[in-house]
């Protein structure tokens, strides 16, 4: 059974593969032209400080508009342009001017962006929504959806999980990190949101190894909110994810890897999977194999109301996706749509309309848009660890943070009391000399 599984989710499309509706006529208009931009959404104010330390560039997003035939008939699509495996080539756009979008649609070698625009045009060619084009039944109406939050103190996480209330959601999906004590996250968040509120948190293997990680899982898993843990230590250790497993009782989540699903399976090491991208036909196949082993999902696919209303259609046909899915909407200061998709009791409204269901911001866009090859600056900084133990070390970028958690293994997993402190560059020379020291290896601090 798990070897049929692996080789079904391993299965490549078949070039110019469709979900074909019964009936299909060929009256469809064909693809008159692809353009492919970037724009540059700026982050929500509340939240850009803390998303610029690792994720500036997520700012960039890469946008697909297929034009039809038919002038009426214009699918868009997104994805974030630093993930260049989600992006679409020259050599995908010219694969389909003058086809049909339907025909290509499922083929995951064009990029997510140019697959969810050809996707919404079929799907306003023959006036269903998208979800109608996977030719599965619709399971939902209205789908489990995640607020999003990278590292941050647990004041503003707070205010981030109450403003995710007043928006109608009741997840939240938080990066934890050893730079920030994660109980006093959870209890800020605990003291700001309704008791059905859940908070899933995601460590990307930085608890390093079972014999860390136990302790602080044991530790975190009995207080209230706390939803999911996931990627708690190195995806391909197996034996470690077992032991965690038995250990503490609270879900335990891991990215998707077809080469490991079946060891994770036989080994009974993880309880539920995150579905991403490059494509959506290695998405719904990856869903479809978990759900045949009885495992829940969450599909995380980063962008704005555009990613999120395709999102809602794929986790409308998934029996799998009963976990909040992650889009991180909430972090863009512009949807990029005339009017909000509707987030009410923790879900968000599977788009009825034809395609995607939304009318894209055109203005927003152009208004965004920038040039190719554009870098979201970043600016110079000192970044303070306190330990919460008497002991502060100095650092100059995110990646020099995680460098010296992981890879050095020098610092404490999850000590608590800890913070993190941003000293923007004011010029001086003080700051200078602090920075050029810290850039060559990171300072402890007297």
């Amino acid at each position: 059974m798990v070897a049929n599984a692996s080789s079904y989710i391993n299965t490549p499309p078949a070039v110019g593969a469709a979900s074909n509706p019964p009936g299909r006529s060929r009256i469809a208009p064909r693809i008159t032209a692809v353009e492919r931009f970037l724009v540059r959404v700026p982050f929500a104010t509340a939240v850009a400080r803390w998303n610029s330390l690792n994720n500036a560039q997520w700012e960039l997003l890469e946008i697909v508009r297929v034009r039809t035939e038919d002038p009426e008939v214009v699918g868009f699509g997104e994805a974030l342009s630093c993930y260049a495996e989600f992006c679409t080539t020259a050599e995908a756009i010219e694969s389909v001017v003058g086809e049909f979008p339907l025909d290509h649609a499922a083929d995951d070698r064009l990029g997510l962006s140019l697959q969810m625009a050809l996707y919404d045009a079929a799907g306003q060619s023959f006036g269903v929504p998208v979800h109608r084009l996977f030719a599965r039944p619709q399971l939902r109406d209205r789908t489990p959806l995640a607020w999003w939050n990278t590292k941050m103190p647990a004041e503003l996480l707070a205010q981030e999980a109450s403003r995710s209330v007043e928006a109608g959601y009741l997840a939240q999906k938080i990066k934890a990190r050893p730079w920030f004590d994660v109980r006093e996250q959870l209890a800020a968040v605990d003291s700001s949101t309704p008791p059905e509120f859940r908070v899933d948190i995601d460590w990307n293997s930085m608890l390093l190894d079972a014999a860390h990680a136990i302790p602080v899982l044991a530790e975190i898993a009995p207080l209230r909110k706390v939803g999911l843990f996931e990627s708690p230590i190195r995806r391909d250790d197996v034996a470690g994810q077992r032991r965690i497993h038995d250990a503490v009782p609270t879900l335990l989540a891991e990215h998707f890897d077809p080469t490991l699903f079946p060891v994770w399976v036989r080994d009974d090491a993880v309880d539920a999977f995150v579905i991403s991208p490059p494509g959506v036909t290695s998405m719904l196949k990856r869903a479809d194999a978990a759900d045949q082993l009885h495992k829940d999902v969450f599909l995380q696919v980063c962008g704005t109301g555009i990613t999120t209303a395709f999102t809602a259609a794929l986790n409308a046909v998934l029996p799998a996706a009963r976990l909040p899915a992650v889009t991180v909407m909430n972090t863009y200061s512009d949807d990029l749509l005339h009017t909000p998709l509707r987030v009410s009791g923790g879900h968000v409204e599977v788009p009825e309309g034809v395609g995607l269901g939304v009318s894209v911001d055109e203005e927003a866009l152009e208004r965004y848009r920038v040039d190719d090859g554009f870098v979201v600056p970043t600016p110079r900084r000192l970044l303070t660890v306190d330990y919460g133990d008497g002991r502060a070390r100095s650092f100059v970028s995110a990646k020099q943070l995680w460098d010296d958690f992981t890879e050095l293994t020098t610092m404490p997993v999850q000590p608590p009391g800890s913070s993190l402190d941003i000293a923007d560059d004011d010029g001086s020379a003080e700051f200078a000399a602090l920075h050029a020291r810290a850039r060559r290896h990171p300072q402890w601090v007297e």
